[in-house]
């Protein structure tokens, strides 16, 4: 096989084309005056399936869940973790872009009597501003809704944003309860929950919870978070749970082009494997289902042919693509299948981590169970109920609670196990605020000097380039030291 130099930039690129697809009916998403607010819901919920799978190039590496594979030469800044100002430039530029186009659904909504829409428009607004806050930290919010406005917004601070997130999450789920019916025209647009008021409101539930979660290890924020939490409870509806997973799917179909993004990442043409991809198990993960003896490893990993699973270690010499494992069809599925957008086990392990702290009412261990039998579910393992049972109750620590003396490292391992190919953003958010798993060392390559993951994304080249006075407002920014605000 040619060598092929595997750049972040080539994911940037591939990803910008898939943005292209047959829902990309908003060409424009800083103009779109003469489009209904309904098209451009299923455009923004199409491409937020697209563009959260491509956080997984490099993220997937620095969690210990893929590396280089054979016949692909080393991305020696990535191995390194020397990121750059381009590295992560495009998802900035591609969710602030969902974020206008969010804001003109919420105006447009409010102008034709839709609050469901503008409830929606609120909620994906401040799924997609929480992910800027957890890759950035302080970042353009209050001047930020405009760029035909505010071409230089000023950056809001972090800690500030994702308060405000939370009361826009409430305005939302109230909207949302005093909107009526969606008409069967109108139910098509809704691509994730097809209309379902009840299942949006225990998303934003959900996603409250997660914003909340990711401050517990700040001092003095106990008290805020649980007051917040006793509001969601006192709301009523709930939280995501197994079987209520929040699943995009625009019309997915084995054609190159309108596939899963995640089946179209891992599979080279309609139908055909790719066996000689980028891709290749990381040997931690290998090395943590096997000693665990977790029967998901056959569902996010193929087998090789020998039957022996086998991975590479970020920033070493790969072994044979023959005898290491590529990702696995509990990740991938068909080509046809809904993106996994947020999935109930993620709600579960943040119900059971807040129970565990003394957050929320319930029963931590079946909640952390739960979690892991909906993983098991969802990854399509056989007698998945039996199988997670017997996982969780075989006296390993980091799998049985009983047998846990941390119960939040085996929380936080477990959601980190659960997360393998399908939300590597998500596991590297929460490793940064849990500090798991350890992953040691993080890279074997030769020219690594600072042998760290990240703790954040450098603020991207643009805003140098065309917003510069109010980026070097942020002061020097380090991938190693500048944390994120609820980092310890």
């Amino acid at each position: 096989m040619k060598k092929t130099k595997y750049l972040i930039i080539v994911i940037a690129v591939f990803a910008l084309c898939s943005c292209k697809k047959y829902l990309d009916i908003n060409q424009n998403p800083n103009n779109p005056t003469d489009v209904e607010p309904t098209l451009v819901l299923s455009q923004v919920l199409n491409s937020s399936a697209t563009n959260h799978f491509f956080y997984y190039g490099a993220l997937g590496q620095y969690m210990g869940y893929t590396a280089r594979s054979a016949g692909f030469a080393p991305n020696t800044a990535l191995e390194s973790f020397q990121i750059t100002q381009g590295t992560f430039q495009f998802f900035w530029t591609v969710d602030y872009h969902m974020i206008y186009d969010l804001n003109f659904i919420e105006n447009k909504s409010n102008e034709t009597g839709q609050p469901f829409f503008s409830g929606l428009a609120k909620i994906l607004r401040a799924y997609w501003y929480q992910n800027l806050v957890d890759m950035f930290n302080n970042i353009p919010y209050i001047e930020a809704a405009d760029p035909t406005e505010i071409k230089t917004p000023k950056y809001d601070d972090a800690k500030t944003i994702y308060e405000d997130l939370i009361k826009k999450i409430d305005e939302a789920i109230i909207q949302l309860k005093a909107s009526g019916s969606l008409s069967p025209a109108d139910t098509k647009f809704d691509i994730m929950w097809h209309g379902d008021k009840t299942m949006w409101i225990k998303f934003a539930n959900s996603l409250k919870l997660r914003i909340l979660m990711r401050q517990s290890e700040m001092e003095g924020r106990a008290a805020y978070i649980q007051a917040e939490i006793i509001k969601i409870v006192t709301e009523g509806t709930g939280f995501l749970a197994e079987g209520q997973d929040a699943l995009i799917n625009p019309g997915y179909e084995n054609t190159n082009g309108k596939q899963n993004p995640i089946y179209g990442t891992y599979i080279t043409s309609a139908g055909a494997p790719a066996d000689a991809n980028f891709n290749r198990a990381h040997q931690f993960g290998v090395d943590f289902y096997k000693t665990t003896n977790d029967t998901r490893i056959d569902y996010v990993y193929k087998k090789p042919a020998n039957g022996i699973h086998l991975g590479n270690w970020l920033g070493s010499s790969p072994n044979a693509n023959a005898i290491t494992s590529s990702p696995g069809a509990g990740v991938y599925k068909t080509a046809s299948s809904s993106f996994p957008f947020m999935l109930g086990f993620e709600s579960l392990f943040f119900q059971a981590e807040a129970v565990q702290r003394g957050w929320l009412t319930g029963n931590a261990k079946s909640l952390f169970e739960r979690a892991i039998t909906a993983s098991y579910t969802y990854l399509g393992v056989p007698n998945a109920a039996a199988a997670a049972t017997a996982y969780y109750t075989q006296g390993i620590p980091i799998a049985d609670w009983n047998s846990s003396p941390d119960k939040l490292q085996a929380i936080a391992m477990q959601k980190w196990a659960a997360l393998n190919g399908l939300n590597a953003m998500e596991a590297w958010t929460e490793y940064r605020r849990t500090g798991y798993p350890k992953i040691i060392p993080a890279s074997l390559s030769p020219v690594v000097t600072t042998n760290q993951i990240p703790v954040r994304a450098l603020y991207p080249q643009i805003e140098y380039d065309i917003n510069s006075a109010n980026v070097l407002g942020q002061g020097n920014i380090s991938q190693f030291t500048s944390k994120i605000f609820w980092m310890k």
